[in-house]
């Protein structure tokens, strides 16, 4: 799901600090239609460049639309040269109305998202290019940021770090997108001329098409671009994958689906009563009449859409409210639906999730299972009895009891972590919580990363699945020694390895046989076969092979029943 329930230590705060200390020179880039001043940092061996524009702003009568090319339709001059020096503004975020004060309002408190002013006009980019390239045509990263399809932005994991790791050897850009009611609203109105469902996976297209036409000019290789994302970007990442059934050829050649968040796919009722729902808090009867707006109006609304669906019920805790929907243009089917049938792009696929995804999106006061059936009867579509049945067979209350619980690492990290910023939130021990986290880990996270390499396995294409059970334990854990978000540490040459695999993929589709930046040795990492379905666990102080503890009767059961889970 989100990175806005990362530990942002290297985000806004970051780029102040980067950038005012160890700076030299303003490296310009020709793009044909424009220019670009950026800046270089002496220190990190990194040229930046902030807020490049990818599509025109998408405001007014454009809301709602596909994106607009910014070269066939922006008003630049040549002979002027922008300054990109500085980080742009991030697209209008959205308040997910169960999350204020709850568990991930507690995680979320300890870092915070980076502080950028907010507006529609944000369909821009970010690009770090190394000032002692190894090549003048490297591979590129192309990073799509999480939050739930509602918050974030295109500092919210920045990449600074891990492009210095890599020394010299690959291209970093970072795009940002049109979110929660601005990007996802996906009414029936939208199925004519007049709108688009999923204006913000189209975003994310254009941004691709736009490092397709410009990003040699960085000194990037534009047939090696791999597409990597978190959380609701990891969840992008397949949707790219699955986009228009799957492209025999992609502007992309390999992906990287970390913790990829997959929320239930929202039917059509559910659709228009959100669409209903942002109407009467606007006192609108249309879309016209929502276009005709002040930004202000706007976003007035759609923010307090998020609460009064809430509060009616229309959405369950952990739901992100807006997200991906099916259009049947776009996307065609459900993603569990497509990636069976085979109808996603073929390219090496690395994916992964953390032990305990599930707990940042489960009430901490919940009690029984019939607590929990109550919010999950709002994301499923009409569960049968049978269903329920076999979900208490599979994931049996005693098996959330005394030893599940006495795990040391609640008591020495999760606990903590929670008790640090509010006392209140800290999780129980009752076993239906820790039931109710598993389910939900599964059913938005880790069965999908399984069936992602099983059916990539099934089509003859590479894909490698790990599981990372160090550090906090829980969702965008991950992330924390590729980016240095060091409270929480791992060893370091543990650290090193999950970076010399990432780099190893990025350049050469293969985890294993780019050499270690840092000469270090690494395991060997497995490529996903059905059978023995071996994976990496990344534990605190070693990286082991092990079987995928997903590919059980637990994922088999959600996975068969997807027309009702919607993922």
């Amino acid at each position: 799901m989100m990175s806005f329930i990362k530990i942002y230590l290297l985000s806004g705060a970051f780029i102040v600090t980067a950038l005012s200390k160890g700076t030299s020179g303003s490296p310009v880039v020709d793009l044909g239609y424009a220019k670009y001043r950026g800046v270089r940092n002496t220190t990190y061996g990194l040229d930046y460049y902030f807020g490049i524009r990818y599509a025109v702003s998408p405001e007014g009568n454009l809301r709602w639309r596909a994106p607009k090319d910014i070269e066939s339709h922006g008003n630049y001059s040549n002979s002027v040269t922008i300054d990109a020096t500085t980080a742009g503004p991030q697209c209008v975020q959205g308040p997910t109305a169960w999350a204020n004060g709850t568990n991930l309002g507690a995680f979320q408190a300890l870092g915070g998202i980076p502080e950028l002013p907010t507006s529609e006009d944000c369909l821009l980019l970010n690009v770090l290019t190394p000032t002692s390239p190894k090549s003048k045509s490297l591979p590129v990263v192309v990073y799509i940021h999480g939050g739930g399809y509602v918050t974030g932005n295109s500092i919210s994991s920045d990449g600074s770090s891990f492009t210095q790791y890599a020394q010299g050897n690959i291209v970093w850009v970072s795009i940002q997108y049109r979110l929660g009611g601005y990007g996802f609203l996906n009414p029936d109105e939208f199925d004519g001329v007049d709108g688009v469902k999923n204006a913000g996976l189209l975003d994310q297209r254009l941004a691709l098409e736009w490092v397709q036409h410009h990003i040699a000019s960085f000194g990037g290789d534009p047939s090696k671009v791999t597409i990597w994302g978190g959380s609701a970007g990891g969840g992008s990442v397949a949707n790219q994958l699955i986009y228009q059934g799957g492209e025999k050829k992609p502007p992309y050649r390999a992906a990287i689906a970390e913790f990829p968040w997959m929320q239930p796919y929202h039917d059509g009722n559910f659709l228009q009563e959100q669409y209903k729902f942002v109407l009467n808090a606007s006192s609108c009867n249309d879309l016209a009449c929502l276009r005709a707006l002040s930004a202000s109006e706007l976003e007035k609304s759609i923010t307090a859409s998020y609460y009064t669906a809430y509060a009616a019920g229309l959405y369950a805790y952990g739901d992100m409210f807006f997200g991906p929907s099916v259009d049947n243009k776009i996307i065609h089917d459900l993603p569990s639906v497509e990636f069976t049938r085979g109808h996603f792009s073929k390219v090496p696929l690395l994916t992964n999730h953390d032990s305990f995804e599930g707990i940042l999106f489960t009430n901490f006061s919940t009690t029984s299972f019939n607590e929990n059936k109550l919010q999950w009867q709002k994301s499923w579509d009409s569960p049968t009895s049978q269903f329920w049945s076999t979900l208490n067979k599979l994931y049996p209350l005693s098996a959330f009891e005394g030893a599940y619980y006495d795990q040391p690492f609640f008591h020495s990290l999760i606990f903590p972590l929670f008790a640090a910023v509010d006392p209140l939130s800290i999780p129980g021990a009752d076993p239906s919580l820790w039931q109710a986290q598993q389910l939900n880990g599964d059913a938005n996270i880790n069965c999908p990363t399984y069936y992602f390499a099983a059916a990539a396995d099934k089509y003859n294409v590479p894909a490698y699945k790990t599981i990372f059970d160090a550090g906090v334990y829980v969702h965008s854990a991950a992330d924390f020694p590729i980016f240095n978000e060091e409270i929480f540490t791992i060893d370091t040459a543990v650290a090193t390895a999950v970076k010399d695999y990432l780099v190893s993929f990025i350049v050469r589709l293969d985890p294993n046989s780019f050499p270690s930046v840092s000469k270090q040795t690494r395991a060997n990492w497995p490529r996903y076969r059905e059978g023995d379905y071996t994976i990496l666990t990344v534990q605190n102080s070693a990286i082991i092979p092990q079987r995928d503890p997903d590919a059980s009767d637990r994922c088999d059961f959600l996975h068969s029943q997807s027309a009702i889970v919607r993922n």
